[in-house]
């Protein structure tokens, strides 16, 4: 019966997301719970939530865009492939060009870049529709182009972020680094469920709202005084 896999779909997903729920809480969120009152110097926790907001935000807008560029490309592979070759290329490109920026400017350039990617997001309700509706008639090889070039902006600057928190990890010698690059691992692979979840009861465009909501919160925490 096509119902009850359905529904036994739905029961092993939500299992899923519990279950990354509490080994998240029980794994990272708690040991640093516990640190704070005694390890953590001053300012670490907040530097840390900056790194649960990228986890998220990027993850969630990976597939958000995925599943969009699935009729475009004709097929879940292709779209897989091409948006997940993209992000990862042109995010390793926006991290390499951190190099170039002056340490003494890394929070202020984070929160000029968590800005740009959310236009850029919000640029994907109100252009990307009409880019796909007009090039759709083309061939395969010039909709990948089409679909890569859309692409290469945004994963330029999702990219960017994270290098300069870690380098700024470094500059403040808080002994953090370890934990930013787990406390961003796991909230990636919770926000990865979650996504899916979200997307069966609300739909793609609310998953990439909670993307560009993730990457808000990192905007803010940076504001945040210690």
């Amino acid at each position: 019966d096509e119902s009850l896999k359905i529904n036994i779909g739905l029961f092993f997903l939500l299992a899923a997301f519990v279950i990354s729920l509490i080994l998240v809480l029980l794994f990272i969120f708690l040991p640093l719970v516990l640190a704070s009152r005694k390890k953590l110097e001053k300012g670490s926790m907040k530097r840390l939530l900056y790194f649960c907001g990228l986890g998220v935000g990027f993850i969630t807008i990976e597939i958000a865009l995925m599943q969009k560029f699935i009729l475009y490309l004709g097929h879940p592979v292709y779209a897989l492939s091409v948006i997940l070759f993209s992000l990862l290329l042109f995010s390793s490109i926006g991290s390499f060009l951190t190099n170039k920026i002056d340490g003494n400017l890394n929070l202020k350039t984070s929160h000029i870049l968590l800005i740009l990617i959310v236009l850029l997001v919000l640029a994907n309700f109100l252009i990307l529709p009409q880019i796909l509706a007009k090039t759709i008639g083309l061939g395969i090889t010039s909709r990948i182009i089409v679909s890569i070039l859309f692409i290469a902006p945004l994963g330029i600057f999702m990219g960017m972020p994270f290098p300069l928190g870690i380098k700024t990890l470094n500059q403040e010698n808080l002994g953090i680094i370890p934990w930013a690059w787990g406390v961003n691992g796991a909230t990636s692979v919770f926000g990865s469920i979650a996504s899916i979840l979200i997307a069966i009861n609300f739909g793609f465009n609310t998953v990439l709202v909670l993307g560009m909501v993730a990457y808000l919160f990192s905007m803010l925490v940076i504001k945040l005084k210690n």
